[in-house]
Order: structure tokens, then C-alpha cells, then sequence
């Protein structure tokens, strides 16, 4: 017994360490990319040199419009390297916030009974995912609990400081994010970048939208009942090793974001994963001490 569920768990470890990144050691992106840059500052270049040398007098006005634009690829070039480089500079912010989210916790874990404040620390950890992937997506985010009850509802237990919780228990089924999940058509997390688009082609359902009608606003910038754009669901569950087909499910932790594209489907979905594990381990230990 103990031999089988120690394989149990290593095919789960495994699991999770093939879902690990592969680093490549040749970005075939990158290299048409940086070709693409030097032959379309090469090629202005050849006609600076044959208007600076020609046997004929130079032409001024071809000078100046040849050499402004080679100034202004340079100047995209630089600007499309300085973004790259801002954005990964956001994302080593979360590595702040990850050991910030981790030590709160780890002191919570360790404090005696009577003065745990799960509700508090959670509220915390919230407002903390909602800034860091404001940061990241350098567009203004916002971050949801959702709690599972036993009639297979949810309800908001914690948000972000910037929002207000809904305690009003909503069956899961109208929520086509929570049923991506736990139907196994998505089961690591949902992520829809274009929530009005999804919802134009009935890919979306939210219990805000039942009553919205496509008329009333041709862009969906008018009367849009959800505050956000784009969106991100992670759950909140354990497997267990015995049975691996039904995990339990506590909750699912939702990152929104109020405009469309905000997330980069490589690392948002793992950063989220890691505040969801986090949050697993909280609730279940508020659970067993209540």
C-alpha cells in the first residue's frame, strides 16, 4: 500500500515537472527578428552611400529624408528593446511580493490558535496578487476568492481593496471559467483574453452578462456590466493520491483585468498557480481548526 502511493505521488511530482518551462538555445523568433532589424537598417545605409559618393552632385533633400529614416528605425529599435527590458523588470517585482505573500503566511502558520486571523491574511494576500499583476501587466488588475459550498455554489470570500464581495452563493454552472476547469476542457486555469469577444461568440457565460444585450453598445464600452477585459482563473484544489480523478476543490483565485490582452500566457498562469497552492494551504488549515 505504501509502495503504490508512493508512485502515485511521483507520477504526480512528474506531473508538475513537466509542466515546467523548456528553455530553448535557439529562439528561431528572436533570430528573424534581430535579421529583420539589421537589413532594414542596412538598406537605407546603401542609399546614403550611393548618394554621399556619386559621381554627381549630392542631393541634399535625399540626404535628409534618408538619414531621418534610418534615425527613426534606430529609434524603434531602441524603443522595442527598452520595453522588452521594463517588462521583464515587472516581473522580477514578483519575486518581492512572493516572499512578502510567503512570510506572512509562514508567520500565520506558526502562530498559536488563538490568534490566528485567517480572514485578515487572506484579505492581504489578495490585495497583494492584485498589485503585483497590475504591475506585470502594467494595466490595473483585480484579484478574487471565490469559495466552493457544498451545492456546487460559489461566492466571493475575499477581493482586493479596490473591490466589494458578493456573498450571494451562485451555482457554478453559470460560470463558464469555473466549468472550463473542473469539466477538464481547461483544467489548469482558464485564461480569455477578449472576455467581450468570447461572449459575442456565446464562448462566455458570467451571471453579470444574463441580462446584457449585444444592442445596447456595438464596441461593448457602453453598459458593459463586468469591470474587466481580460481573465484569469486558477483553482484552489488538492489531489489526492489515492484518487486522482476527483480533486477537492476549495475555491478558485481570479485575476481580472479591465483591458483586453493584459496577460502573457507563459508566466501569469504560473505566478497565479503559485498564490493558489499558497491559498489552498490556508483555507484547509483554517477548515481543520474550525
Amino acid at each position: 500500500m505504501e509502495q503504490s502511493l508512493s508512485q502515485s505521488a511521483n507520477s504526480i511530482r512528474k506531473k508538475y515537472e513537466d509542466q515546467l518551462p523548456k528553455r530553448s538555445k535557439f529562439d528561431f523568433i528572436i533570430f528573424i527578428g534581430l535579421f529583420a532589424s539589421v537589413v532594414t537598417i542596412l538598406s537605407p545605409l546603401s542609399g546614403i552611400w550611393d548618394i554621399l559618393f556619386a559621381p554627381a552632385p549630392a542631393n541634399l533633400p535625399e540626404i535628409i529624408s534618408v538619414t531621418a529614416l534610418v534615425f527613426l528605425l534606430a529609434l524603434c529599435i531602441i524603443y522595442i528593446a527598452y520595453r522588452e527590458i521594463s517588462a521583464k523588470h515587472r516581473f522580477s517585482e514578483y519575486v518581492i511580493y512572493s516572499h512578502y505573500v510567503n512570510h506572512i503566511s509562514r508567520d500565520y502558520m506558526n502562530a498559536p490558535d488563538e490568534k490566528k486571523e485567517s480572514s485578515v491574511i487572506l484579505e492581504d494576500i489578495t490585495d497583494k496578487v492584485a498589485e503585483i499583476f497590475s504591475i506585470t501587466c502594467g494595466k490595473k488588475c483585480y484579484c478574487t476568492i471565490k469559495s466552493v459550498t457544498d451545492n456546487s455554489e460559489v461566492y466571493e470570500l475575499f477581493t482586493d481593496r479596490l473591490s466589494s464581495a458578493d456573498k450571494t452563493p451562485i451555482p457554478i454552472n453559470k460560470f463558464s471559467s469555473l466549468l472550463s476547469i473542473i469539466d477538464g476542457k481547461t483544467p489548469r486555469y482558464y485564461i480569455c483574453d477578449d472576455v467581450f469577444g468570447a461572449f459575442k461568440l456565446h464562448k462566455y457565460k458570467h451571471p453579470k452578462l444574463e441580462d446584457y444585450q449585444l444592442e445596447n453598445s456595438i464596441w461593448g464600452k457602453r453598459g458593459w456590466p463586468l469591470q474587466f477585459k481580460s481573465t484569469l482563473v486558477l483553482p484552489i484544489r488538492y489531489f489526492d493520491n489515492e484518487n486522482m480523478e476527483t480533486p477537492q476543490y476549495l475555491g478558485f483565485l481570479c485575476v481580472d483585468c479591465k483591458s483586453k490582452n493584459a496577460f502573457d500566457h507563459r508566466y501569469h498562469p504560473e505566478m497565479a498557480a503559485a498564490f493558489a497552492d499558497l491559498i489552498y494551504i490556508l483555507l484547509s488549515v483554517t477548515d481543520s481548526k474550525n
